[in-house]
């Protein structure tokens, strides 16, 4: 769960909530904050990739590109 969002971070930006659940980063299941954290390592600054989190019981998609 995405307990904090830093003001003008790209979860900011691109309208990650606290209290979002994040489940998928670039197609990869999340299970825990150590995954997000490695899923986002992963990727190459400028790529564009997806992160599909629940609120409100509800999927959300978020098109990000890596910082």
């Amino acid at each position: 769960m995405v307990s904090a969002v830093l003001p003008g971070s790209l979860a900011e930006r691109a309208g990650i909530r606290e209290g979002d659940m994040i489940v998928l980063i670039d197609g990869r299941a999340i299970d825990d904050f150590a995954e997000v954290i490695a899923a986002i390592q992963r990727l190459e600054i400028g790529k564009r990739f997806s992160l599909i989190a629940e609120r409100d019981e509800k999927e959300k998609r978020f098109d990000l590109t890596a910082e």
